[in-house]
Parts: structure tokens; sequence; C-alpha cells
């Protein structure tokens, strides 16, 4: 759950820092970014983010 919520944060202070519309096929960055590769990060985190956790678990036995 921490490694989703870092990437989380990670996420959100770049589209914050990108607020400025920027665009990319004539729509705004953080449009671009939310939908698409956001999504995929987001989900990347969050699989890789639990095998971690749970890894760590079995390493302690618990």
């Amino acid at each position: 759950m921490v490694w989703f919520i870092i990437c989380f944060l990670m996420v959100y202070l770049g589209t914050w820092a990108v607020n400025e519309p920027i665009p990319v096929l004539g729509m705004p960055l953080v449009f671009v970014w939310c939908s698409g590769w956001g999504l995929v990060w987001l989900l990347g985190c969050w699989f890789f983010g639990t095998k971690i956790a749970q890894d760590d678990a079995e390493a302690k036995g618990e």
C-alpha cells in the first residue's frame, strides 16, 4: 500500500506541475497523462507494490 501511495503522489505532483494546458494531440497534457499512461502507471505500482509487500511479509514469516 505504501508503494501505491508513493506512486500516486508522484503522478499527482507530476500533473500538478504541468498545470498549464500543454497541447498533445489537441488535448491538454494532464488529460492525456491521467487517462492513458497515468492509469497504466498506477496499476503497475499497485501490482508491484502489493507483490513487494507480500514478498516482505513472507520473508518475515507472517
